[in-house]
């Protein structure tokens, strides 16, 4: 009993030793559980930071991709731009196109209609040249004398008539006289009609005649064997000629050429039509001294030693009018006449409302050569590896044309202007890629009211893309300027120079990859330049020597040197809403006084020295000068 009891106490006294163990046990678990929670709240917190890193670099990553993205739609929505409008471009030329086909073939249904039935067949058997009465089948006339056959065949064509010269070489001694309502056609280059030596004269010619035709034929004017005379198509004052799918070689002077008078309408509604003029003495295809209203269409001329095609008259002469040049190619006319002007393409002097429709220029002294002419139009087409690929005139417009690589040693650019005024450059491209020496793309030189819009300019070599020399009143507008050669060779963007020049507005433009400044203003008073978005150059906008200009809303980054820079006199300055990293006043020559440079997004706002009076306000995040 004694036993059980001790075994009741001895068990009752080992209680609290099981409890404390149990504590003990509950307490280590507890630690435990809040062990392994601060461990896995240290776990969590790391991940919760990795995560968060994590996030904010892709957030970086997507607003890189973002503004790449936009960059991409951006230029997406510029090349869809120049899409519809080349698109537009080449509508407008078809409709050009299909207009001069229908005038063609208004006109040879006029000219058919003129024609009598009665027609010759020339022909040549060995030295002899016979002319075949087609309706009697009788030899009219016969000769060794080519020019007397044919002579005579028109001369008997009262009421006009056709002549046809069948395949041979033909010699003349005298010119092909035509007369009112004759058709003239051979059977391709292979009627020749060659011009003695000495003949010193025409192959055709006419004299205020109508509704006459020439096809299908060459002409030979043997200019080293003349001494006088033009040598090839000299027509003066005739209406409704159509020159069709001729060749003419070696004239002395001209190839074709239709003249006018002081007579209004003397020369009018004349067509030159697949023709080639090689090798011409001075001009290949010319409508002169108030003709009005020619055409030529997809003629090819080359060699000529002033212009390839020509639209030319004197001052005391009337004015050519209307002149329409649609798909010809003018090609390596350098010969050596000497005058100015020479070794064009194409030459308008005293012409009004003249269009050079989707025509080509290329190794020529000149492209397109505007003289003291109004309205001049020059639309599409390609203007490659000339001296100069245009050189306008008052009231010219240049619209969606390819200009590229010209070379003159003297003036090396592709428009090059001096001293004319409201000429439009728009929706081209213009270039300078393969040249190595100094190469603008736009040189003008005391120039007013141009307006340079919407073009795609690139590649100067060693110098600017777009140069302004003592130019008042200019408008440079949306053009994408940049460089995108391996090695960057363009100097400057757009670069404004001359005591004289005023007024120069630049706005809306995109300039990249300039080695120097993407828009520099040297002695340029009263000039805008807003909204532009410019990257990656030496500087982004330099104002120097020039009073009271505006800088507004431009965006500029990636600079190798300043953002924006204004030094020695650049005086009453107003530079607001920016957003730009650098903008810094360089006194260091002369004080820049009177700038107020006002709610910019600005980074660094320095200066070297100080001005006067120069006005400081709301610039973010920086604000102190």
């Amino acid at each position: 009993m004694q036993d059980a009891h001790n075994s009741l106490g001895y068990g009752v006294r080992k209680m609290p030793i099981i409890k404390i163990k149990a504590i003990f046990l509950v307490t280590g678990l507890v630690l435990c559980v809040f062990a392994g929670y601060g461990v896995a709240l240290m776990v969590y917190r790391s991940r919760v930071s990795e995560l968060t890193s994590n996030i904010f670099e892709k957030d970086a990553q997507i607003s890189y991709l973002q503004s790449s993205l936009n960059e991409a739609l951006l230029k997406i929505a510029t090349l869809n731009s120049t899409l519809q409008d080349l698109q537009a471009q080449l509508s407008s030329t078809q409709t050009e196109l299909d207009e001069a086909l229908a005038k063609i073939t208004s006109l040879e249904t006029q000219l058919e209609k003129a024609y009598v039935n009665q027609t010759y067949v020339i022909f040549k058997d060995d030295s002899t040249i016979y002319a075949r009465n087609g309706i009697t089948g009788v030899i009219d006339w016969s000769s060794t004398d080519a020019s007397a056959v044919i002579n005579a065949c028109i001369g008997n064509l009262t009421n006009g008539g056709k002549i046809f010269i069948k395949a041979g070489n033909y010699s003349l001694t005298t010119p092909i006289t035509v007369e009112d309502n004759i058709l003239i056609e051979g059977e391709g280059e292979s009627t020749l009609l060659h011009l003695g030596s000495g003949a010193d004269s025409h192959v055709f010619f006419a004299s205020q005649k109508n509704n006459i035709t020439i096809r299908d034929l060459k002409v030979d004017g043997n200019k080293d064997g003349q001494t006088d005379g033009h040598g090839g198509i000299y027509l003066t004052e005739c209406k409704n000629t159509l020159i069709e799918r001729v060749t003419v070689v070696n004239p002395r002077i001209f190839g074709i050429a239709f003249f006018g008078s002081t007579t209004e309408n003397a020369s009018i509604n004349n067509i030159v039509a697949y023709s080639l003029v090689k090798d011409a003495g001075w001009n290949g295809i010319c409508f002169n001294a108030g003709d009005r209203y020619g055409l030529v269409i997809a003629c090819y001329v080359t060699g000529s030693s002033d212009a390839g095609i020509s639209v030319f008259s004197l001052s005391f002469l009337e004015p050519v009018i209307g002149t329409k040049i649609v798909g010809c190619t003018s090609e390596s006319n350098w010969g050596n006449c000497g005058a100015v002007n020479s070794h064009v393409g194409y030459e308008v002097e005293r012409g009004n409302d003249i269009e050079i429709v989707s025509c080509n220029a290329f190794d020529n002294s000149v492209g397109v050569w505007v003289g003291d002419s109004n309205g001049t139009q020059i639309l599409g087409g390609i203007y490659k590896d000339n001296g100069n690929a245009i050189l306008p005139n008052d009231y010219t417009t240049i619209k969606s044309a390819y200009l590229a690589n010209s070379n003159n040693a003297t003036n090396p650019a592709n428009i090059f202007a001096y001293q004319n005024k409201e000429v439009t450059i728009k929706d081209c491209i213009i270039e300078q890629t393969d040249l190595t020496t100094t190469a603008y793309n736009i040189y003008l030189h005391e120039c007013q009211k141009y307006v340079i819009d919407g073009n795609i300019i690139k590649n100067s070599y060693n110098a600017s893309a777009i140069y302004l020399m003592n130019a008042i009143d200019c408008i440079i507008s949306n053009n994408h300027i940049y460089d995108d050669r391996l090695t960057v060779e363009m100097t400057f963007g757009i670069h404004v120079f001359g005591s004289n020049t005023n007024r120069t507005t630049i706005y809306e433009n995109v300039i990249e990859n300039t080695t120097t400044t993407a828009i520099y203003i040297q002695n340029g008073d009263f000039t805008d330049i807003m909204n532009n978005r410019i990257m990656n150059t030496g500087y982004g906008v330099s104002l120097e020597s020039s009073l009271s200009s505006t800088i507004l809303g431009n965006t500029i980054s990636d600079t190798a040197y300043y953002d924006l820079v204004l030094s020695n006199n650049a005086d009453r300055t107003y530079i607001a809403i920016n957003h730009v990293d650098e903008i810094y006043l360089d006194h260091s020559t002369s004080t820049c006084d009177y700038n107020r440079i006002f709610g910019n997004y600005v980074t660094d706002l320095s200066q070297d020295g100080s001005g006067t009076e120069n006005s400081v306000e709301y610039n973010y995040p920086d604000n102190t000068l």
